[in-house]
């Protein structure tokens, strides 16, 4: 494989890995943003709706949001996962093509 031709294999690879980093990074915001609202939702229920359902405190209360939002805190924690991956990956690819430039230098 010609010099150029690996340099272009190498660029690719890390367009390639920062494409997939944006788009973990969007899932992981929307899943965020999804957490947050659901939270918020169940947050601005009345007292009385709290005392019908028996929690009258705002540990009971927290227990309660994070029970009834655990899917969307699991989909978050799954995004972040992504995220890192993909990080990771980006980085990689970053560093090989540094290493490569820095051995056809010498």
């Amino acid at each position: 494989m010609s010099e150029r031709a690996l340099l272009n294999t190498l660029n690719s690879a890390i367009v390639e890995a920062h494409t997939e980093y944006i788009n973990a990074k969007k899932e992981y915001l929307t899943a965020k943003n999804n957490l947050a609202e659901a939270e918020a939702q169940i947050s601005l229920t009345d007292k009385e709706t709290w005392k019908d359902i028996g929690i009258t405190n705002q540990a009971g209360r927290d227990a309660y949001i994070r029970q009834q939002t655990k899917q969307l805190h699991d989909k978050l924690n799954q995004a972040r996962l992504a995220l890192d991956y993909c990080e990771v990956q980006a980085q990689y690819q970053e560093n090989k093509l540094k290493i490569y430039l820095v051995t056809t230098e010498e």
